[in-house]
């Protein structure tokens, strides 16, 4: 049984949901533990060049970032809300800014948005 599209559950809460989600630069996800995808949409594919039944957020995260992101996934602190960097399919390093939450069952959800644009004009700024 194939699980619901992030985009299905929004349709049905906000009227031509799915047309919304074609302009923001972002994923709206709810993943395993282990940061294997459970709901996903095609915005998955445009953000990170994974389809959501490829992604786990967890082998994504930039390794100099992984510590600190695995620390605010499952720790005290919830919600959660922090930017790093991914790796796309094609190696590209993207930043995101992450917003969610740890559900009593284990699974994550929340939202990725790509904030890379904002940091490169944040570096040319300090040079």
């Amino acid at each position: 049984m194939r699980a619901p599209a992030v985009g299905e559950h929004l349709a049905a809460v906000v009227p031509d949901g799915e047309s919304l989600l074609q302009y923001w630069d972002g994923l709206l996800y709810r993943c395993r533990p282990d940061g294997t995808l459970l709901a996903g949409d095609e915005s998955c594919r445009r953000l990170t060049g994974y389809a959501p039944a490829e992604l786990v957020l967890s082998a994504i995260v930039h390794p100099d970032d992984r510590p600190m992101v695995q620390q605010n996934w499952f720790g005290a602190a919830q919600p959660y809300r922090l930017t790093y960097r991914i790796l796309t399919a094609t190696g590209e390093v993207k930043w995101v800014w992450d917003q969610g939450r740890l559900l009593p069952s284990g699974e994550r959800e929340g939202a990725l948005t790509d904030v890379t644009a904002q940091k490169q004009i944040e570096e040319s700024l300090r040079q």
